[in-house]
C-alpha cells in the first residue's frame, strides 16, 4: 500500500490511504491486508488497497 512517496527532497502523503493505514494497524488487520495485496499481485491482478481492506473486513466493496 503506497502511502508515502519521496520525490527528491519532497515527501508526499496520500492522505486517505495514510488514515486507512493507521486504522488497519490499530485493529491488527495489516498483515491480512498485505497478504491480500501480495496474493493479487502474484496472480497478476491489481487490487486497490481500499478494496483489500474491505475484503479483510468481510465486505465485498468499499462503502
Amino acid at each position: 500500500m503506497c502511502v508515502i512517496i519521496r520525490d527528491g527532497r519532497r515527501v508526499l502523503l496520500h492522505e486517505q490511504r495514510y488514515f486507512l493505514w493507521l486504522d488497519i494497524r490499530s485493529t491488527g488487520e495489516l498483515a491480512r491486508v498485505r497478504r491480500l495485496l501480495r496474493d493479487a499481485r502474484d496472480r497478476g491482478e491489481y487490487l486497490a488497497p481500499e478494496e483489500a481492506v474491505a475484503q479483510a473486513r468481510g465486505r465485498s466493496a468499499v462503502a
